[in-house]
């Protein structure tokens, strides 16, 4: 049972960690937003008149401009034999994390989906 453990985390974990990291950043941003939509001083008459609608596809908006940016990046063969060739990369582990690219190329993805869904329906 060890030795799977161990033997999973030495394949996958890596992977998983960047994929908890994203969908922290992906939260927080999304919070952030939102918080500041709803609670600022600045947009307190335009929440008055749209509610929670403006705060919400806002959000979801950010959260847009962040998944679109990084949607090609895994995908960048070039980028990654860079990456693979310098010396920060010397780690077999490290090297098979850039190997599993595409999970998070297809994660972006499906945020990217998700949130033009959530912006498309609120805003109408």
């Amino acid at each position: 049972m060890v030795v799977s453990v161990r033997s999973w985390v030495a394949n996958e974990g890596g992977k998983h960690l960047v994929l908890m990291l994203w969908l922290g950043a992906n939260t927080w941003l999304f919070l952030k937003t939102f918080l500041l939509y709803s609670t600022g001083q600045q947009y307190h008459y335009l929440y008055k008149m749209l509610g929670l609608g403006l705060c919400i596809s806002r959000a979801s908006a950010s959260v847009l401009n962040l998944n679109c940016s990084l949607v090609l990046l895994p995908m960048c063969r070039s980028l990654l034999t860079f990456v693979r060739g310098t010396h920060m990369v010397s780690s077999r582990e490290t090297r098979r994390l850039l190997d599993k690219s595409k999970t998070f190329h297809v994660a972006c993805g499906v945020s990217i989906c998700i949130f033009s869904g959530f912006t498309g329906v609120v805003s109408n």
